[in-house]
C-alpha cells in the first residue's frame, strides 16, 4: 500500500528480547591481528555483534546466531556436512581471513555448522533465517534440507525455514563459495595478496545472522521517497502474499 505522510516519519524504538544460542563444543582462538585497535581485546564471543541488526524494522522477538560456529575448508560445496562436527571454530560474524574470526586464511569453499532451538512462543508462526551479507555464493540446509541460495557479497537475505524445522534440536549448514580475484563477480580491491592500493580479501559470513518469527503476513521492506520541496513522504510497505502458517510438530 502507499501513503502520503505529511512532516517528519518518526521511528518508534522497541526493545529486542535477546534469545542466547546454544552453546559449542569447538573452541574458538583468535590469532595475532597485524594491525589493532583499544577494542580488538574486548572481542569475545558473548559480545559478537549483540545489537538486533536492522534498526529501521525491529521485531521484538528474536534469536543471535553470532557466536562461534563450527568450520572447515572444502573442495567444493557438493558434500555438506550433516550431522557431523567440524574440527575449527570461527567467531561469526568475521570474515574468515580476520584474525578474529579464529581462522586468518582464505577459504574459496567453505562450511558454517551450528545447532539451535526454536522458543516454544514461537509456535503458530513462520520463522525466518536471516543474513545481514556473506561472501559470496551461499546455500543454506536446515536439519539436511536445503531452504535457499543467494549470490552477493553486500546485501542482506532471509529465507521461511519453517518446513524444515523439527521439534528440540535443529542443524543449520551453510556452504559458501568465495574465490576472490580467482574468478569474475565483483569483489572491489579484495585480492588474494593483497598489496599497494589492494586489500585483504574478506570471505564468509561478515554480518549478523539471527533467526525471527513472524505471521503469514508481515512487513518485508520499507520504500522511501522524500519530497523535500513538498514536505512530504511517500512511503510504499511491502508484504509477502497472505497465507495460513502451519505449526510445527
Amino acid at each position: 500500500m502507499t501513503r502520503r505522510v505529511l512532516g517528519v516519519l518518526v521511528g518508534i524504538l522497541i526493545t529486542a528480547t535477546f534469545i542466547t544460542p546454544a552453546a559449542h563444543a569447538v573452541e574458538w582462538v583468535p590469532k595475532t591481528p597485524p594491525l589493532t585497535t583499544p577494542w580488538t581485546a574486548q572481542v569475545s564471543p558473548a559480545n559478537a555483534l549483540p545489537e538486533y541488526p536492522r534498526p529501521q524494522l525491529v521485531r521484538t522477538e528474536w534469536q543471535n546466531l553470532n557466536g562461534v560456529w563450527e568450520f572447515a575448508g572444502a573442495p567444493n560445496l557438493n558434500n555438506p556436512p550433516f550431522g557431523r562436527p567440524l574440527a575449527e571454530g570461527v567467531l561469526v560474524p568475521y570474515p574468515i581471513e580476520s584474525a578474529l574470526s579464529g581462522i586468518k586464511r582464505h577459504e574459496d569453499n567453505m562450511f558454517y555448522r551450528r545447532t539451535f532451538t526454536v522458543p516454544s512462543t514461537w509456535n503458530g508462526r513462520s520463522v525466518k533465517l536471516n543474513f545481514g551479507a556473506v561472501t559470496w555464493e551461499t546455500r543454506v540446509w536446515v536439519n539436511g534440507r536445503q531452504v535457499g541460495t543467494h549470490t552477493g557479497g553486500f546485501d542482506a537475505f532471509s529465507f521461511d525455514i519453517t518446513p524444515a524445522l523439527q521439534a528440540g534440536t535443529n542443524e543449520i549448514v551453510v556452504g559458501v563459495h568465495s574465490p576472490i580475484d580467482g574468478s569474475r563477480y565483483p569483489i572491489g580491491k579484495q585480492r588474494r595478496d593483497p598489496s599497494g592500493i589492494f586489500y585483504t580479501a574478506a570471505s564468509g559470513i561478515w554480518q549478523t545472522v539471527w533467526l525471527e518469527p513472524v505471521r503469514s503476513a508481515h512487513i518485508t521492506r520499507l520504500d522511501t521517497t522524500p519530497d523535500v520541496g513538498a514536505g512530504v513522504l511517500d512511503l510504499v510497505v511491502q508484504a509477502p502474499p497472505a497465507r495460513a502458517s502451519q505449526p510445527r510438530s
